[in-house]
């Protein structure tokens, strides 16, 4: 299974999650690191909107299309946590 770990390293990372281990006959095993960045603003994080109503009900969407239909002037900043995938990481189990 997939362990997870909460880390904080300089208010970068907020999260680490670990690939399970994979070890082949020579020994010689590898494993991925997924990092879940801290939240924080991106330009076309907010590629896909939505207006509400008053009771809170998606009413229309309201997309970020990134070309002649979005206004120059709108950036679609929203706040995400981006997410990365590490190199293999290997480790000799011998």
């Amino acid at each position: 299974g997939t362990i997870g770990a909460h880390m904080s390293m300089a208010g970068i990372v907020s999260s680490m999650f670990y690939a399970p281990l994979r070890c082949g006959l020579t020994g010689l095993c590898t494993r991925l690191v997924r990092a879940i960045e801290e939240s924080s603003p991106a330009v076309n994080a907010g590629n896909l909107r939505y207006k509400y109503d008053e009771s809170g009900n998606c009413i229309e969407p309201h997309p970020c299309y990134g070309d002649y239909r979005t206004p120059a002037s709108d950036d679609c900043i929203t706040t995400i946590e981006e997410r990365a995938w590490s190199s293999p990481i290997f480790v000799d189990a011998g």
